[in-house]
């Protein structure tokens, strides 16, 4: 979980190494934050409130 609202490619360059690698087998990667929105960082990747567990 990322602490901060705004999330920088440095966040998520782990999930971006492992799509890399696995390619469509990675279905999605997700960093979870403390924004109130969600948004696409790249293809199947994404930063979603941390909020929006509670919401499945």
């Amino acid at each position: 979980m990322k602490a901060a609202q705004l999330v920088s490619r440095h966040d998520y360059r782990h999930l971006a190494w492992l799509r890399e690698k696995l390619g469509d087998q990675l279905v999605a990667g997700v960093v979870l934050t403390m924004d109130k929105v969600g948004r696409r960082l790249q293809d199947n990747l994404y930063a979603l409130p941390v909020s929006a567990l509670w919401m499945l």
